[in-house]
């Protein structure tokens, strides 16, 4: 081992990394068994088209929300991870995201309430306009949200920051027990979305409001700019990388109907959660990410890289080696119906996918917390165009297994894409 892996600053950072990732992981059970319980609730008591219906709805939730957030939170993420401690800073800083995000936010959920409609249409499926019309409050105040979770990323508050996001999954499943118990139908079920996010909105407004010293914030008007500035360059690549999540779902839907939408979106969901795993990494090292670019301290960012690597690389292989022989086993208690069983093969393409590239996945982030958002976002334009590509082949010929394959190869482009701009950009090795 050399002496930069012993240094004190990188082992002071090991402790906090074990110490989040710990925690997140905890979260991460919470947000698997609600995600998990959700999709099989919603297709064992309203079906396998209710089931479709309320994923498309959710793509296009999270990529019209992503418009809403700016990719300013990517911005406040850095900046307060960059100087924690400088409290006037860091209240500067927040209020400085928070007032644009309000007037932005209210824009884009006015758009994503109208274009219900033709959403619809267009994926020929009439549920969708009411589920939009629905989740268009949810939409609102997920953008702030993302902002305050930004704010308790940045301080390395993992913990907290765990707490949260398992709230937020806790909250989408206790609205959807509200829903059925009110007999709602399946098109209504989308109103999950606006349930818990305005509850977690609530419980984030105290959280921020006990850590920042609001009466302290200095330079507001220069860091409204800052970060309108970063995010105008960043939220393509948020948009991208959502709309790069749901385009399986979305091409499916033009292609085949509610119900084969509803078999893939099961392997599709139950994949996304095993991602998860990965998100929680990128969490983790996002804020230590900016904090080393910013000091350009390579040497550690190096170190920090190939000690993750040891561990994580090995351990993914094996989750995705063990949960794709097991899904055959538990998918008689996931869904009944002998429609479901076509989603096996579709799941371990998915899952093999992210175990295969698990040693560049989660530092997916890397050139936003390094202050290269144009860079970002053109990174995931190639990214989508691969994947749209991908799909648009495979698809018609192999229905969902074609989705999956589709997929896994934009995941395969998008760590080869990672892997040079990274070297060639930033001078790192991944």
């Amino acid at each position: 081992m050399s002496a930069t892996d012993e240094s004190p600053g990188l082992d002071q950072s090991d402790k906090r990394l074990r110490s989040g990732v710990t925690w997140n992981v905890a979260s991460l059970a919470v947000l698997g068994f609600a995600g998990i319980a959700l999709n099989v609730l919603i297709g064992r008591h309203f079906g396998a088209a209710a089931l479709g219906v309320f994923n498309q709805v959710m793509g296009a939730y999270i990529l019209f929300s992503m418009a809403a957030a700016g990719g300013i939170n990517y911005s406040l993420l850095g900046a307060v991870a960059e100087a924690p401690a400088d409290r006037p800073r860091v209240a500067g800083a927040v209020v400085g995201a928070l007032l644009p995000t309000i007037l932005l936010a209210a824009a884009v959920t006015a758009a994503f309430f109208a274009s219900g409609n033709w959403v619809a249409d267009v994926l020929d499926s009439p549920g969708v306009a009411k589920g939009m019309r629905d989740a268009a409050p949810g939409l609102f105040f997920f953008a702030l949200n993302k902002q305050l979770l930004a704010v308790v990323n940045g301080m390395q508050r993992m913990r907290a920051f765990a707490i949260y996001q398992a709230l937020r999954y806790v909250l989408i499943l206790v609205g959807f027990v509200i829903l059925w118990s009110a007999s709602c139908s399946g098109d209504e079920l989308s109103l999950v979305w606006t349930i818990a996010e305005g509850t977690l909105f609530v419980v984030l407004a105290v959280e921020v409001g006990l850590q920042v010293s609001w009466r302290q914030a200095v330079d507001v008007v220069n860091w409204s700019r800052v970060h309108l500035i970063f995010g105008s360059r960043s939220v393509l690549s948020a948009m991208l990388l959502e709309l790069n999540a749901k385009i399986d779902i979305w091409m499916l839907g033009l292609w085949l109907g509610d119900a084969s939408v509803g078999v893939y979106s099961l392997a599709a969901n139950l994949a996304e959660g095993f991602y998860q795993l990965i998100v929680v990494l990128q969490n983790n090292f996002n804020p230590v990410l900016a904090s080393l670019s910013a000091r350009g301290s390579s040497a550690e960012l190096h170190a920090l890289i190939a000690k993750a690597r040891r561990w994580i690389v090995p351990s993914f292989a094996g989750l995705a080696l063990v949960s794709a022989a097991l899904y055959p086993w538990t998918l008689p208690l996931l869904a009944e119906g002998p429609e479901f069983a076509d989603s096996w093969l579709p799941f371990a393409i998915l899952v093999g996918s992210i175990g295969a590239l698990a040693a560049w996945l989660p530092f997916g982030s890397l050139l936003l917390m390094a202050k290269r958002p144009a860079w970002n976002s053109l990174l995931m334009a190639l990214v989508v165009g691969v994947n749209v590509g991908a799909n648009a082949l495979l698809i018609p010929r192999f229905g969902i297994v074609g989705a999956a394959l589709g997929t896994a190869i934009a995941f395969a482009a998008f760590c080869l894409l990672l892997k040079v701009l990274a070297r060639r950009l930033l001078g790192v090795r991944l």
